[in-house]
Parts: C-alpha cells; structure tokens; sequence
C-alpha cells in the first residue's frame, strides 16, 4: 500500500483486508469517485469490479469448470435495503458475502428454457474440431442483461464478495472459457493462464492486454462477453507469415532542425498480424503517428539493440495495411562530416524496400559521402511519403531493394561570403555587466535563413532584434562536453544582403572585483570580421591595463566609431578592437578608483508643544571618481529613532563607533558622482530638563572605501512651533550665518520659522525652553462641603459629610479622617464605593472618583464617620466647666499644600447637633475656630450659590475652545448637553427664593446665549474640527521634507536613483526610467507591411485620436491646476508637469481651449497664468509636431496604388 503501478490489488494477499479496511483503502485511493451528497446523481450503482481466476477444475471429457473471485464496491444513497444488479450474466454462484456478512442474492433470469444459457457440459467436441475451437475468436452476443441481485442496505459504500464458476471448453492444451459481463463498470480481469508455454488471447486478439509469465492482465471498460483462449505457443515459420514491406522517406534539412516523414506499407501474402515493429533511429524524437488500421503505438527497445515503433492494430490484419509516423532532430551546426540519413526497417518482413529523398535549403551544402545497399535517384522524381510535404528542395534520393542499407552525407553552409562589422558596449556596474551589440552582416553568394551567435555562460539575453526576425532560441550544451552556447536566430525566409543585429544582455560580475573576463558574443561562420568594444567603467574603478594573449588590442578612446553615441552620451573608458573571426576573451585589470568628499550638514530641531522634531540634511560632494559608500556618526540616541531616506539606497548599517556614538554607513545600489543627497528624520519626546542640545555629526570614511575626505562642515536651524519662548542656555555670541552661505538648498518654510541659523559646533550653546507662567487650577474642586455633627449623651458621636464635587483629573479624594473614627459608609454618584488607605499618609484615606466628561459637569460624594470622645462622661461634663471642646471633623488636604492629591473646597456648611441638656456656643477664637455662625436662609443660600457656580463652571469648560474657533465636534456635543443640564438644575433651583436669586437668573441669561451659540458650532463642526495645529504642524514639517530633495535631490534623475526610503524603500519624487533601456543599440526599424487603402485610413483616424487626447489632456490638467482639483503631480522644481491624464467630459478640443484661454485671463495668480500659458504653448507645439507626420502619411496613402 499504496498499490504498485500497474499490478492490480487482487494479486496480492494482503489486498484481502475486512470490508471496513477495505472501504478506508478505496477511498484514499480514488477520493473523487465517492459522493459526497445524501442523494447520488447515478442512484446506488456498482462503481468497480475486480475479477480474477483461481483454477481449472476438469469435470468430463473436455469439459472443465474455470472458478473466479470478484469484488465489487457498491455505493448506497440510501438507508433502506435496496437489491443491486451485479455486472454478470448467467453464471454459477457458489458464494456471496456484503461487507463480510453472508449476502441475499436474487436470480433475475427465471424459466429460462435449456439451451437458452450456455450448456457446454453437454456438448461433446470431437478431436477434429480443435482447429476450430482455436480459430472460433468471436464470443457469443450480449442478448441478455443481468443475472443476479444482491440485497444492500444503509448508506455509504459496501463491499461485495462473490465466488463463482464458469464453463470451459479445454483439449489438452487448448481452451476457451467466456466471461458474461454486463452494465459497464471499470474494472480489470486478472487471468492466470492454466501452464506454461501458453498464449493467450482476448476476443481472438493478442493484444489488449499486459501478460507477466502466466499472469494476464485485462482492463475491464465494455459491457460485452469476454472470450479467453489459450494454447500452445509455437514458433511461426516463414512459411506460416509473408510479410512484404515498402517504405518511402523523405528527409527535410532546415535551420530548426531535420524532419523525418516515413510511410510504410505492409502486404500480407500469407498469415495475418496484429502489430508491427519497424525501427527507428537514435537521437530522433517522435512527433506523430498515424494510420487506418493503427489502434495505438510504443517505442521499445530491441534485444540487440536499438530502439524500434511497436504498432498495434485495430483488427487482424490479412491483407495490406499502411503506417506513417514523423520525427524530429536537431539539425548539425556548422560542417559535420559523414551525417548518416536515418533509414527504417520493417522487422519480420521477407522483402523490404524503399526509397529516400533527402530535402534542404538553400543555405545547406550537401554532398555523398558514403552508400551501402543503395542506387541514387532523380530527386525530382523520387516518390513523396503519404501526408503533407516537407519543405525544401530536394537535392538527393536513393533506393533499396533490402536491409541493410545504409547513406552518410556532408553537410555544410552555403559557400557565401559572409562579412561582419561588430560593435560591442559594456557597462561595468557593480553587481553585472550590462552588454549592448550591433552586428553589421553582408551576405553573398548565397541567402541564410538562420544566424548562429557564441554566447559566453552567464550571458542571458535581454532583446533580441534583427531585420526579418521570426523566432530566436538559445542552445545549451551538454554537460562536459566543453561546447559553447549558441544563441540561435531564426529568420522569416532566407536573406542575401545587408542584415542587422541587435543584442542586449547582462552577466553577473563575480566577486573578484579587480579583475573582469570580457566575452562579446560572436557570429558563428564569418569569412571576416573586424570587432570594436567599448567599456564604460563605473565610476568607482580605473583600468590598469589587459593581460596577454588575447586578440583584442587597446586603442584611443577618442578614435571609437560614432555608433556608440546611441549607447551613452559620455566617452567610453576604453577601446578595444579586433580582426579576428572568433575573438577570445580579454581580461581587464581593475583598480579602485579614490574619490574626494567634501560633506555638509544641517541639523533641524522644531520644537512642538509635544515632541521635538529632528531633521538631519547630509550632502557629500563626489570629485575625481564616483563613490557607494557613505559613512556619518551621529549620536546614539539619536541615531536608533532616526531613518534616513537614501537615493539609489542598497542597505543601511548601523555599528557603534565608541563614546556613545553610532556609525551609520549608506550602502547604495550604484557608484554616484557629483552629490548624494540623504535626508533623516526622527520625532522624540521633549527632553525632562527642557534643554535642546544639538551635537555636530561626524563624517567619516568607511571601511575598504576608495574614498578621501577633504573637508567637512556643520550648520543648525533652530524652530519653535510651540507656544513656548527658546532661550540659549549660557550667554555666549552665536556664530550665526544667512542661508545663502549654506551650499544646502533650505526650503523657505523652514526659513521663516527658523529662531537661529548658525554653524554648529561641539562647544555650541544649548537652548531652553521656557514655558509660559501658568496658574495652576487644582484638578478637583468641592464647591459646596456640607458636615453634619451628631453628639450622644453617651460621649459618642456621628458625622455624614456630602461633597459637591467637579473632576477633571483626579482618581482619588483624600480625606483624613479623625483619630479614633471608622467610616460608617460612603456613596460617590449614588454608588456605593470602597474607600483605601494610602500608603504612607499617616491615617489619609482615598476616595475614587469617576473620571469623564459627565463627572467634570458635577457629581455628590457622601460618607459617614462615627466615634467616641476619650473623656468619660462626667470628666467631659468637668472638662466644659474649664476649657473648650474640640468637636472631631475630617481634613481635606489643600491643593496648594498637596499638589499630587490636594483640592479646592470653595464653601463649607458645618451644623452641630448636641444633646437637649447640654448648652452650646461658639468659642469666637480664630486660632480655635475658622468658621462662622449664619442663620438659617443664609446656610440654604450656601448651596444656591455653589449650584450656579458650579453649573457655570461646566458650561465654560468648553465655550473657550469653542469660541477660538478650534472646537472639536466631541466638545460642542458635551458642551450642549452641559448647557442644558443646567439649565434643568437652576431651573428646579429657582422657586427657593434667598439672596442667591440675583446671580441665579444671571446664569440662566447665560446659558440662554450659549445654547444659541452651540447650535450654530453643531452645524459647522462636520468640516472645520480636523483643521487644528497639530495638523498644520505636520503638513508644515511634511512640506520641508519633499522641498529638501526637490531641491537638493534632483542630479539623481540624470543617474537613475530614485531615492528610496529606510522605511520600506519607497521611491521619492516620481519614478525615474531604467538606464537598461537606455544602453543599448537602436533596434532595426520593422519592415513595412503593404497596406490597402482601408488600413491607412484606420491609420489616420488613429493618429488623429492620438493628438486630439494629447491636446485634451494638456489643456484638462491646466484647467484643473487653476481650479486647484488633483490631476496634477508635482513637478521636480514646481513646474506644472507633463499631462497625467485625459480631461473627462463630453466638451470638445476648442471649448476646453476656451476655458483655458479664460482661465488664463481669469487667474490673478502670475505663477498660475505662466502655467496655462505654458501649457498652451506645448499644445500648439504637438499639434505642429503630429501635423507633419499625418501629413506625410496622407501623401504617402495617395501615390499607393
């Protein structure tokens, strides 16, 4: 398991598992055959069978029973019982289990009258109809259906098991038995032949099945009676088979390779066949096979060798029959001698004949090398194999009259004249060499159809073109053999004349970077040559020279042909040329070329009201050769936030450099010279002790870099975007400059926010930041304390203390409760709630309190404390007659005192309650008593006033955001519902009455104006609430950034960098064009395709929709630059860009021409007007450039005929 290819699972014993097993098995061996749904498609069909024969049993005379076993899985869809037909016909069971259980089965033929099903029992054959009995192939018709039904019940797959008998006719040594197969279930029929030595035979046929030894394997696929004979296998004499055989060929040589077209005839003279082997030859691939009578085909190999087309028939073949089959080769490249033409034979025939025709192009040379066994031919009137002709024409033939036979030829090129004129470009970059060649041919004497190219390994064509190009492939060749690639061409027809090639391709460059193998490709066959090969270095390496031997010889750079300014616009670094047909390789040493750096920086620190802001512009000048590895050390903190954008960036390495510094090295993908441009940025949080210290960058070398660092220097600027004043730290002069002494291109945002530009240096001042005085308000504020005091005759007393109390940041309440005391209750909001002990507040307990805009509008804090006065009774009682009492109470801590936890209590309200027999006053001592004795309407106006205070207090929490035009939509909708929560409360306040009345209906006016006003914020918050500072800060700092490398970074779009970022590698500023495109040769311009007049007036109406969309997309994106719409990209330098896009509307080319020429004169703006006017000028100036050619082509269209 699983079961082996092409053995069948009954052969083996372990096959035979349980039923569940089985079903486990079946499944994992066909899972798309079981359905999945409750109902099958098919209802419960038999889906397999499996027979297979276990022995022959004589019974009398020639009569023999012949027992077989067989499996079938049925599929049930159903959970009732349900009889299932089996695949057979009459047959005589002797068995039958379902899923391992004894099985119901149920005859479906009954009354069937003798001799209706076959009685071989009772038939006697005598000795001379065993000739009969062997020849007799044909097995009797299907006139019946099935014989049997078994009962299976429940859903899922079931398994049954039958055993059973069949009649067989046997004579000594030969047989018969016939198997009744009904219903077509795919199966397979293992048939185990009853000796040795015997041959068997399926419906008469030898064919159609797989035999090992005695083992016969038959594929089940039809519902028809199958006949299974056997007897002795003997050796056929020629005398019992006369097979005659004609074979005609014909052999057609192209640059794509040879093509081999046979037909073969077969003519029985005596005996019949049911295949037939003919031979075929090495190294030929088969493309097709064909025939009347042919039912399949194998290639095989022979005993004595070779390799030989086994074709099998549909019927026997008794009379005459015809095979054809084609084969592929590649064709030889360049002179081979002695090619042998591929010649078939028929094995088995008596007489095998045959013709060849040897076909070829122009472009080959063919000559006879070496005949056997054959006579030539007219080729012109050589007969042609069945099928379609081959190409070619033909050049020789020849014919056999046996086998063997064999014809050798040579093949060669064309005796022409072919010159080649090469011209070569390399770019040595640093990870590969980018080629680019030109290949000038003149061919004469004779046209080629197919061009061969030497190709070093490793070269792997980018484009490839060449005049009348059809197809190009490359040849690898076999492994060892030592062979180089070729690079194959093959053109639309053969050509005589001028051609062009053009070739583009890169090679990895190795790691030995002193040294580089230069191979160009090379045009295979040249009678002359001369060479040219131009090699632009990168500019981080210099030539020492080309070691010996090669056939390349160093010229002037200034002498190369004038054909390599379509490659590069700079001279080339060196000039090679060579006269040599096949010129070797040549090795250029290499030295690192040393650059000079002279570095700048400018540090940016833009101080906001939450973070400090770093921006970090480096720029290194490149001088005498070009660079890839830059290298700055910046301070450790700030160099683990900071990431840098890089143009042309490979990598970024970071590595510590010692005293708390980072080295930060600039790895990019290709050497620069003139400038890099990198930019940094980092946000870090403002620092504890509000000092701004700026520490100059260091620039330095990087490890193994060809580079020298000739001078370097430092400057800052320094911006304050935050409400806060920047004060230097000591009082010392500052080397301040003016921005145009900076080689740094700053953008003039940075500049008007700037508070100091200046050099900076080690020994440079930090600045402070000042914050603003600030009154500090507590975060907690009780406006009304309300404390009752209740004292027991008894010494005991009770305390309930209600807080109105506003939040905004505290979590707790402290409170210090008296010594002695225990908290009775405490309630915050209506809640019940746990007070804490703090740690390490000596008896400070902590209430928590709910923070959230409803809780800032006001929320009840209330507990209860009781306790005992130390003093027994009656030394209480002694105690009043000599000295005052000290009634207990709890102490809230101030907030000036305790700023972490302290609050505000703006009114207190403190009655006393003591016993009817006692008598109570006030002792009026100021430094026993802080509180006053008030009358009873005066205690009530108390809490009026805390009421309106404290509603006031709410309202304005918002209003002064909000009338500073920076309210968020979330503070308008609290500030409403603050608005009209007290309205609600003073309402219900107002009937009380007291002295508290005036200032009551004061606040009620003033809730009225700020209900109108909060209307009015509700409507426009949707739009204007994301317009904060923040915002604007970070569009600002944004807007620096992209100005800093449009200003700075543009030499990178002559090289082809676009700057990339650390981040994720972005590219900045659009992206710029592949410089592989570029180096390159130009392309042979197409050929021209006779066109009728239909096809050129497609042509015009085409261009004239190309100009029409060009105009509307230039005049539809300035309309939408003036109105200040998207459409546009930014340019590099601000300038209005080229059109992105074609202008959307139904309007036509002169109303959008009118609507730009308004704009123009609309637009107050002198920027924007030169804008449109520019984008009017380049519109006429496409008009006027398409113009010509539409014009050209219109005279062109009129002289066709």
């Amino acid at each position: 398991i699983p079961y082996t290819p092409g053995e069948p699972p009954l052969r083996a014993d372990r096959i035979f598992v349980p039923h569940d097993q089985f079903l486990q098995l079946f499944e994992k061996a066909h899972p798309d055959q079981l359905p999945r749904d409750r109902r099958g498609p098919l209802g419960s069909p038999v889906i397999s069978a499996y027979y297979r024969t276990t022995q022959l049993l004589p019974v009398a005379g020639t009569q023999s029973v012949l027992r077989f076993e067989g499996r079938f899985v049925v599929w049930r869809d159903a959970d009732d019982a349900l009889p299932i037909e089996l695949p057979l016909g009459p047959v005589a069971v002797r068995r039958a289990t379902v899923d391992g259980a004894a099985a119901v089965l149920k005859p479906l033929q009954l009354n069937v009258e003798r001799g209706q099903l076959p009685d071989f029992a009772g038939q006697q054959i005598p000795a001379q109809q065993q000739q009969q009995l062997v020849t007799n192939n044909a097995a009797p018709p299907v006139t019946t259906g099935a014989a049997w039904s078994v009962q299976v019940a429940g859903r899922g797959l079931h398994v049954v098991d039958l055993e059973f008998d069949l009649s067989a006719e046997v004579d000594g040594v030969v047989g018969r038995c016939d198997l009744p197969l009904r219903n077509a279930v795919a199966g397979l029929l293992e048939w185990t032949l009853p000796g040795d030595n015997l041959e068997a035979k399926v419906n008469g046929r030898t064919t159609g099945f797989r035999r090992t030894d005695r083992q016969v394997l038959v594929p089940i696929a039809a519902a028809s009676t199958l006949r299974l004979q056997w007897l002795p296998m003997t050796e056929k004499s020629d005398s019992a088979l006369t097979l005659h055989s004609s074979v005609t060929s014909a052999v057609s040589l192209q640059d794509s390779g040879l093509i081999v077209r046979t037909s073969v005839e077969a003519l029985l003279r005596q005996g019949e066949i049911n295949q037939l082997a003919i031979s075929l030859p090495g190294e030929y691939s088969i493309q097709s096979v064909g025939g009347d009578d042919v039912a399949g085909w194998a290639v095989s190999s022979w005993p004595e060798g070779g390799r030989s087309l086994e074709v099998q028939f549909k019927r026997t073949v008794t009379d005459r029959t015809t095979v054809w089959f084609q084969l592929f080769a590649a064709g030889p490249v360049g002179e081979q001698a002695d090619f042998p033409i591929p010649i078939s034979a028929v094995r088995g025939s008596g007489r095998d004949t045959g013709t060849i025709v040897l076909k070829a192009g122009q472009q080959f040379q063919v000559r006879t090398a070496a005949l056997s066994g054959v006579t030539q031919l007219n080729p012109d009137e050589a007969p042609q194999p069945a099928g379609e002709a081959l190409p070619g024409r033909p050049v020789a033939a020849w014919r056999y009259a046996r086998q063997p036979a064999s014809v050798s030829v040579r093949i060669s090129p064309t005796a022409d004249e072919l010159t080649v004129e090469a011209l070569h470009g390399l770019r040595l970059e640093a990870q590969r060499m980018l080629w680019t060649s030109r290949l000038g041919l003149l061919i004469r004497s004779g046209a080629r159809a197919r061009l061969d190219v030497q190709i070093p390994d490793g070269y792997l064509p980018l484009d490839v073109a060449a005049d009348g190009l059809q197809d190009w492939y490359i040849v690898e060749p076999v492994a060892g053999s030592g062979a180089a690639r070729i690079l194959s061409l093959q053109l639309s027809d053969a050509r005589i004349g001028q051609l062009a090639i053009v070739l583009q391709g890169q090679q990895a460059r190795g790691t030995d970077l002193t040294s580089a193998v230069l191979q160009p490709p090379v045009l295979i066959g040249a009678t002359a040559s001369s060479s040219e090969l131009a090699v632009w270095l990168d500019a981080a390496s210099e030539s020492s020279g080309i070691d010996a031997g090669s056939d390349w010889n160093l010229q002037p750079a200034a002498d190369a042909n004038g054909a390599f300014r379509e490659v590069a616009d700079q001279p080339a670094s060196l000039l090679l040329r060579s006269t040599a047909p096949l010129p070797r390789a040549v090795t250029i040493r290499l030295r690192p070329a040393v650059s000079t750096l002279v570095a700048e920086s400018l540090t940016v620190a833009s101080v906001t009201e939450t973070s400090l802001e770093h921006l970090l512009a480096l720029r290194w000048q490149v001088a005498r050769a070009a660079a890839d590895q830059f290298a700055v050390e910046l301070p450790e903190s700030l160099a683990q936030i900071m990431t840098f954008e890089v143009p042309g960036q490979r990598r970024v390495l970071r590595e510590s450099a010692g005293d708390g510094r980072t080295r930060i090295i600039f790895q990019l993908q290709q050497p620069v010279s003139g400038q890099l441009f990198v930019l940094g940025t980092a946000s870090a949080a403002l620092p504890a002790d509000r000092q701004i210290r700026m520490e100059p960058p260091n620039f330095v070398i990087p490890a193994n870099a060809a580079s020298t660092l000739s001078g370097q220097g430092h400057f800052r600027v320094l911006v304050n975007q935050s409400r806060a004043l920047l004060q230097p730290l000591t009082e010392q002069p500052e080397d301040v400059v003016a921005a145009d002494q900076i080689t740094l291109k700053i953008p003039q945002l940075l500049l008007d926010q700037a508070v100091l530009i200046s050099r900076l240096r080690a020994e440079s001042s930090a600045w402070r930041i000042v914050q603003p005085e600030r009154q500090q308000v507590t975060p907690a504020v009780v406006s009304l304390a309300t404390h009752t005091t209740v004292i027991a005759e008894d010494g005991s007393w009770r305390s309930q203390h209600q807080l109105q109390v506003a939040n905004e940041g505290r979590q707790f309440l402290p409170v210090q409760i008296p010594e002695g005391a225990r908290l009775l209750f405490c309630r915050v909001n209506g809640q019940p709630s746990r007070i804490v002990q703090q740690d390490g507040g000596a008896g400070r307990q902590l209430i928590p309190l709910p923070q959230s805009a409803e809780a800032a509008a006001g929320f009840e804090v209330q507990f209860a404390l009781a306790g005992r006065f130390a003093e027994s009774l009656a030394e209480l009682r002694r105690q009043w007659s000599t000295r005052e009492l000290q009634i207990p109470v709890p102490v809230f801590p101030e907030f000036r005192d305790d700023p972490d936890y302290g609050i505000t209590i703006n009114r207190n309200r403190w009655s006393v309650h003591v016993p009817a027999s006692w008598r109570a006053v006030i002792v009026k001592n100021a430094d026993l008593t802080n509180v006053t004795e008030a009358a009873a309407q005066e205690y009530l106006d108390q809490k009026l006033l805390s009421e309106v205070e404290q509603v006031l207090s709410a309202t304005s929490r918002y209003s002064g955001s909000a009338a500073g035009g920076q309210s968020g939509g979330t503070d308008v909708w609290f500030q409403q519902q603050a608005v009209q929560q007290g309205q609600q409360r003073l309402e219900s306040l107002r009937a009380a009455g007291g002295a508290g009345n005036q200032q009551l209906e004061d606040a009620l006016r003033r809730l009225s104006e700020l209900s109108v006003e909060t209307e009015g914020l509700q409507q426009g918050a949707g739009q204007g609430y994301l317009l904060g500072k923040d915002l604007q800060i970070n569009a600002d700092n944004e807007q620096n950034r992209m100005q800093f490398f449009s200003g700075n970074g543009i030499q990178y779009e002559a090289y082809g960098l676009p700057a990339k970022s650390e981040r994720g590698g972005e590219a900045i500023g659009g992206d710029a064009p592949d410089q592989s495109l570029r180096f390159r040769f130009m392309a042979p311009e197409p050929e021209a395709k006779p066109q009728s007049g239909v096809e050129s007036l497609e042509r015009r109406k085409s261009a004239d929709k190309e100009l029409k969309a060009d105009e509307l997309a230039l005049l539809g994106d300035a309309e939408k630059a003036a109105a200040g719409q998207p459409g546009m990209a930014p340019g590099a330098a601000g300038r209005m860009p080229r059109p992105q896009g074609l202008a959307k509307g139904g309007r036509s080319q002169s109303q959008l021409r009118q609507n730009a020429l308004g704009l123009e004169r609309q637009t107050t703006d002198p920027a924007v007007a030169g804008e449109l006017g520019e984008a009017l000028s380049i519109a006429e100036q496409y008009k006027s450039r398409d113009r010509a050619p539409r014009e050209a082509a219109s005279m062109l269209d009129a002289a066709a005929p």
